[in-house]
């Protein structure tokens, strides 16, 4: 999913504290539905797998999960992508996504959840596929 703000304020507004952002896109369906808005603090010096991140990926930021953590890099997957981004340098995550606001309800976003999405995730990808058809 795309974020509406550029990577400098981003950084900026989170150096100060937590930071809500409208997201654009549905690669986070149906975890982080199409306009959700999402909490956003710094990143933790330790992220695991199922974590939702902010992250610059290919000179554009994205919200995105992580599927696998190496000692300086993360792979990145949009629950309903069906494959990673690639590895992305620690360097390149902005902040992690807390909390997700949808049609006036806010839910936490927990790295346990991670399985449980990917599932949903690639149901919906698939199903969406073959709509179009």
């Amino acid at each position: 999913m795309e974020v509406d703000l550029t990577s400098e304020l981003l950084v900026a507004a989170l150096s100060k504290g937590p930071v809500e952002a409208t997201l654009r896109g549905g690669s986070m369906t149906p975890c982080i539905p199409h306009l959700s808005r999402v909490r956003l603090q710094r990143p933790p010096a330790r992220l695991v797998p199922g974590h939702v991140v902010l992250a610059r990926v290919v000179h554009r930021l994205v919200v995105h999960r992580v599927v696998a953590v190496e000692a300086h890099a993360l792979l990145l997957q949009g629950d309903s992508l069906p494959s990673p981004d690639g590895w992305v340098p620690r360097a390149e995550v902005l902040g992690l996504a807390t909390h997700v606001t949808w049609r006036g309800r806010t839910r936490p976003l927990e790295p346990r959840e991670s399985g449980v999405w990917r599932l949903a995730g690639s149901m919906w990808a698939h199903a969406r596929r073959a709509l179009r058809r």
